[in-house]
């Protein structure tokens, strides 16, 4: 499967993050449309569950996890090298790492702080290459 698509226009970007070592994947969405991302998630949601997922959505960014176990962390706008955005990262990199472990039975606590800072840094480092 290519894991990275061709952005839609500068401003608007879908990418699939596979994290391997957890076999799951984190999806992201910049800027995107409903019907944009929709149309790039159809395979996996009905508009149904999507529309669910996203219906009350009025923060600058979410991060959903299917029920299939992927994750999609969704910004709506574009991710600026500015303090702002980046902890709007660091913070949706968070709730995603989170899903991640946590789907595989690993809470946050002492014995797992590394695991997790780990993970909310590669997370951070693929958001902001896009």
């Amino acid at each position: 499967m290519n894991t990275t698509m061709k952005p839609l226009n500068q401003n608007k970007m879908f990418k699939i993050i596979p994290v391997d070592v957890f076999s799951t994947d984190v999806v992201v969405s910049i800027n995107q449309s409903d019907d944009q991302l929709y149309d790039c998630l159809c395979h996996r949601f009905t508009r149904e569950q999507f529309d669910l997922a996203f219906d009350d959505w009025k923060s600058d960014a979410r991060t959903v996890t299917h029920s299939d176990g992927f994750i999609i962390v969704r910004f709506r706008g574009k991710i600026k090298k500015e303090p702002d955005t980046l902890g709007l990262v660091a913070h949706e990199a968070y709730h995603a790492a989170y899903a991640v472990l946590n789907k595989i039975g690993v809470q946050p606590g002492f014995e797992t702080e590394e695991v997790y800072a780990y993970l909310i840094q590669f997370l951070v480092r693929e958001i902001i290459k896009l």
